[in-house]
């Protein structure tokens, strides 16, 4: 939904196959649209704007088309949710999109952060640095 998306951010990963290059992408939803910045992996950081139809999530850069390639919520898991991509019948992929850096890269088999790294990448500062007596 909508909701879902507005002023969050995800962390969407690719595991390509053996010799392949995996990414992971820090996805970022505004009112009415999206930004890609690369975690890990190439790709330049991009942006589009979006729109929720039904159940279904489209991205675009000028117009919007309904004949155009779309995505659909598969399902919430734990700490990532599977968001598939199509064009008109035919299924392009399947991705993960974490909730937190660190396990969208354990999931690829990267090296986690810890600490204050982690936390200037998440952007979680207000619980890094409050006690949870301060909450």
């Amino acid at each position: 939904t909508k909701q879902m998306l507005s002023g969050n951010h995800y962390y969407m990963t690719y595991k390509a196959p053996k010799n392949g290059n995996n990414l992971l992408i820090k996805v970022s939803f505004g009112a009415n649209e999206v930004s890609y910045q690369p975690v890990l992996g190439e790709m330049q950081m991009t942006q589009a704007n979006y729109m929720v139809e039904g159940k279904r999530l489209y991205m675009f850069a000028d117009s919007f088309s309904s004949d155009g390639a779309y995505s659909t919520l598969d399902e919430h898991r734990k700490d990532h949710f599977l968001v598939s991509s199509w064009m008109d019948t035919k299924k392009l992929n399947t991705l993960r999109y974490y909730y937190k850096l660190n396990d969208a890269k354990k999931y690829l088999g990267v090296d986690v952060s810890t600490g204050l790294s982690e936390v200037l990448q998440e952007g979680n500062f207000d619980e890094f640095f409050l006690e949870e007596d301060d909450y």
